[in-house]
């Protein structure tokens, strides 16, 4: 059978998850299955010996391991069993396989002698020959090493694999000679055989420190990428031998030293940044080896980089910037791996007076990755000498609207001179996201220079402009300021209020702090209208304008909502419990789509009711009727988004009624206003193309 795990809404939710096993029906019914069914009844323990070992053969490895198994609790009588079936090469290979497992298993329990089994490493049967090898090397049997050396050159790539193995345990300096020759022999096709001589070498360094040294400059590469692998393995310094090593290994090398941790060979990954390794991945660690340093040194070294125009591309100059971003204010996760390596912060002096000089190169650079790079460095380091450089980003239609918008939140954080002109210039821009983020921008300015501009943004912007116009007002103070928020408050109260940013001016009305006696009196009156209401569309009807499609776009994917298990958009979905919403846009407005969300039940599409059933043992039942006959009520029941058919006999059928939505009621309780707004601007987006 095959066993297949659900986690239903991840990993962290309700608690739900389901096991589903999958089978072939057909094969339960066999004469070979019902044999098997009758023999794993019986308790094995009461099987006379002989009866184990015929068992041994048998064609169901479930048996096979019950005989193995029981014969191994009797150690007096398995063993000599076990020996007898290993030595004869006539019976079927799986007993023998079994028997030298059995065998395997007595001497870590009893201390079963194993000596006498190296003559089968030379059996006829090569699986036979690399099972001895892979036993004799666990019970760690050095008489076997010779031997061993030998199977290094079989004609069976297993055997060669588990003798390897072997030698990870019993090897010596010896060993290194043939299984360098596997190595080259490989030449690092066969990717599980060069793993098995990694581990042979990883052993035999174990007990040698110094084993490997001298195999670091063997002339075949397989040979020294296998010596750099078993180094890593140990986390070894001596892995940095490799960085200045062909391409391939220098890469396998950094890899090794960063990704492992090596901490005692990151100033020798270090140095490939200063002249600048010319292969990615190595230069990419180099730097978070230098970042996680610290230091003068290191520090300059990434100063270089992030300047070298000549040498280093600039989405590499970008992350040398970034390392230096977060000299002194660390990240817990390392740049490379994501992993947690929390690290102590390095003094700003370090970095800051040696990159000042560049930086106005680094923001007229021409690559907008670069800028984009230097620009948070200007924040952070509260640097205020390239006002006029951070507007002219802004203004320059050349660059990416990511610069344009990066450069507009520098001047914002930094109370820049140049703010109150970049705030004008981008309200003109042709970007509807600069231009909304040149609305929040306002509450930065003086409140006589940024009203006009949050009511020019009201009646004049796109709707985020709008939004974000709002939301700056409800930052910005004085009389001027409050006198427009109650007038829109009272708009509001009206129902008059303009809908797309009528949840913004509901938010700013009741969080601002230290409102005017008016704001107040009008928030009041607001909370006991919405208070008052009973209605759970119109409770949630802020979210009926003004929503970003491609936001809701997200929330109807999120796993925690289910909706893709029962609906389908566009042929993508499983689309079974519930309508298909491809063209959702065409056939309900606005508010019959929040209906649909808020309140399921009030309004059942055609053939996505439920019916629930009520058995005469007390069990009850709610779910789509898929198919009725004289004698049987078949049911798909929905449990968020595990559809299910369940066969009820009417005869057991106690009572029948009809039931709501087949839609789970509680959908909305998971959506903030926001998510909700921006969910319904998705599904009326569905129309015929």
């Amino acid at each position: 059978a095959l066993w297949i795990s659900d986690w239903v809404t991840g990993w962290v939710g309700k608690g739900k998850g389901r096991l589903y096993r999958v089978f072939e029906p057909a094969s339960l019914a066999t004469q070979k299955a019902a044999s098997a069914r009758a023999l794993l009844s019986q308790r094995f323990e009461d099987l006379e010996v002989d009866r184990l070992a015929d068992l041994l053969s048998h064609a169901d490895q479930r048996v096979r391991l019950r005989a193995q198994h029981a014969l191994t609790f009797r150690p007096s009588e398995g063993e000599p069993v076990f020996r007898e079936i290993i030595w004869s090469e006539s019976l079927p290979r799986r007993a023998r396989l079994h028997a030298i497992w059995g065998l395997g298993v007595l001497h870590r329990r009893v201390g079963a002698n194993l000596d006498d089994l190296i003559p089968l490493l030379g059996d006829r049967d090569d699986e036979v020959r690399g099972q001895i090898a892979k036993l004799l090397g666990e019970a760690h049997v050095a008489e076997a090493r010779p031997v061993l050396e030998e199977l290094l050159a079989d004609e069976s790539s297993r055997v060669r694999y588990f003798a390897a193995q072997a030698l990870g345990a019993v090897g010596t300096t010896r060993s290194l000679s043939p299984l360098a020759g596997l190595l080259s022999e490989n030449a690092d096709r066969d990717v599980i055989l060069r793993h098995g001589a990694v581990m042979a070498l990883v052993g035999i360094a174990n007990r040698e420190a110094r084993a490997l040294d001298g195999m670091a400059g063997h002339p075949n590469p397989s040979v020294r990428l296998a010596v750099l692998l078993a180094l890593a393995k140990r986390k070894d310094p001596g892995v940095a031998h490799f960085l200045t090593d062909a391409p391939a290994l220098a890469r396998e090398a950094a890899r090794a030293v960063f990704d492992r941790e090596i901490k005692q060979a990151y100033p020798d990954l270090a140095r490939l940044i200063d002249p600048p390794s010319s292969d990615e991945v190595v230069l990419r660690r180099a730097i978070a080896a230098a970042e996680a340093l610290g230091g003068k040194k290191w520090g300059a070294s990434l100063v270089r980089l992030a300047g070298d125009a000549h040498r280093v591309r600039a989405e590499l100059r970008a992350l040398a910037l970034e390392a230096i971003r977060r000299w002194d204010d660390p990240q817990p996760r390392d740049p490379v791996l994501g992993s947690y390596r929390p690290r102590d912060p390095w003094p700003q002096s370090e970095v800051a007076p040696l990159l000042a000089p560049k930086m106005r190169g680094l923001l007229t650079a021409t690559s907008d990755e670069l800028v984009k790079a230097a620009l948070p460095l200007l924040v952070h380091w509260n640097v205020h000498d390239h006002g006029s450089i951070l507007l002219g980003l802004v203004a320059s239609e050349d660059r990416t609207l990511a610069v344009r918008r990066a450069a507009l939140r520098a001047l914002i954080d930094l109370e820049a001179p140049e703010l109150e002109e970049a705030a004008r210039v981008a309200l003109a821009a042709k970007a509807p996201k600069l231009r909304a983020d040149a609305a929040g921008a306002m509450a930065k300015l003086a409140p006589r220079t940024a009203l006009p501009l949050i009511q020019r943004a009201l009646t004049e912007g796109s709707v985020p402009e709008k939004q974000a116009a709002m939301l700056a007002l409800g930052n910005l103070r004085g009389a001027e300021a409050e006198a427009l928020l109650a007038d829109l408050g009272e708009r509001l109260l009206r129902g008059e209020a303009p809908a797309e940013y009528a949840l913004e001016l509901a938010r700013v009305l009741t969080s601002r702090a230290d409102p005017s006696p008016e704001v107040r009196r009008l928030r009041t009156s607001w909370e006991r209208a919405r208070a008052a209401l009973t209605d759970p569309v119109d409770r949630r009807n802020l979210a009926l304008a003004g929503g970003d499609p491609v936001r809701g776009r997200k929330v109807f994917r999120r796993d925690g909502l289910s909706c893709r298990r029962c609906h389908a958009v566009d042929g993508h979905g499983e689309g079974l419990a519930g309508p298909d919403l491809s063209e959702v846009g065409d056939r309900l407005d606005a508010r019959h789509l929040l209906e649909a969300v808020v309140d399921p039940g009030r309004t059942i599409v055609k053939g996505y009711g439920t019916e629930m059933v009520f058995t005469r043992d007390g069990r009850g039942h709610q779910g789509q009727v898929v198919e009725e006959t004289r004698d049987t009520l078949r049911l798909r029941t929905n449990d968020y988004g595990r559809l299910e058919v369940v066969a009820i006999p009417k005869k057991d059928i106690a009572e029948r009624r009809q039931g709501g939505s087949a839609m789970p009621s509680d959908v909305s309780t998971k959506l903030n206003d926001r998510d909700l707004r921006d969910l319904i601007a998705y599904l009326r987006s569905l129309r015929k193309r």
